[in-house]
């Protein structure tokens, strides 16, 4: 009966060590603040200012796109 862990160092590999390396810390390059809230950027916004509910581009621009709806009810009696 052969057992994986025979308790023998014969197997162990102890060739190839490596120096711990530590993590670089990320330094955040631009700003990522979007102040009106349309989902660009402030660095790409072209139009800043744009208001909540626009349908925007790419580029932070786009119409205003607001919605009405008209009804009328008549009662007969």
């Amino acid at each position: 009966m052969i057992s994986a862990c025979s308790g023998s160092n014969s197997n162990r590999v102890t060739g190839d060590e490596y120096e711990y390396m530590e993590t670089p810390t990320a330094n955040q390059i631009a700003d990522l603040i979007d102040d009106d809230r349309d989902g660009v950027i402030n660095a790409r916004d072209l139009c800043p200012g744009t208001p909540e509910g626009s349908l925007i581009d790419n580029d932070g621009c786009g119409e205003y796109a607001k919605s009405s709806q008209e009804m009328q009810i008549r009662v007969l009696f």
